[in-house]
């Protein structure tokens, strides 16, 4: 591992430590609880039909996470396209569904050059009180 990797390993480690957010994993009816999670860019866009009538406002984000954390039924997996990630916003559950980006069939990325941590890219699909 070079300097510069270690360097971003541990700046990383400290982002994680005092601003991660909690979240819910689900894929199909499994779930995993308390996954530290940063949050990335966020994205706001507005949806248009194919009469280029605008629409409602999409939400992306992009979640940092833990190649260790990333566990179902007790076993770690890789992400894909279709697992969904909970998050509780301003007391409401928001929904954010792993989608490839726009244009694109990548629904993640690496987010270090050590492949530690997951970089999904994810989607607004629900918020539920």
């Amino acid at each position: 591992m070079s300097r510069f990797d270690e360097r971003i390993a541990v700046g990383l480690d400290r982002i994680t430590a005092y601003a991660a957010v909690m979240v819910t994993l689900r894929r199909g009816a499994s779930q995993t609880l308390d996954v530290p999670a940063i949050v990335g860019v966020t994205r706001s866009q507005r949806t248009t039909d194919s009469d280029g009538a605008t629409g409602a406002r999409s939400r992306q984000r992009d979640y940092l996470i833990n190649a260790f954390a990333y566990v179902i039924d007790g076993v770690p997996v890789e992400p894909r396209a279709g697992d969904e990630i909970d998050q509780s916003l301003n007391g409401d559950t928001a929904r954010f569904e792993v989608q490839p980006l726009a244009g694109t069939d990548v629904a993640w990325s690496w987010s270090d050059g050590n492949r530690k941590r997951y970089r999904l890219h994810t989607r607004e699909i629900d918020a539920r009180e």
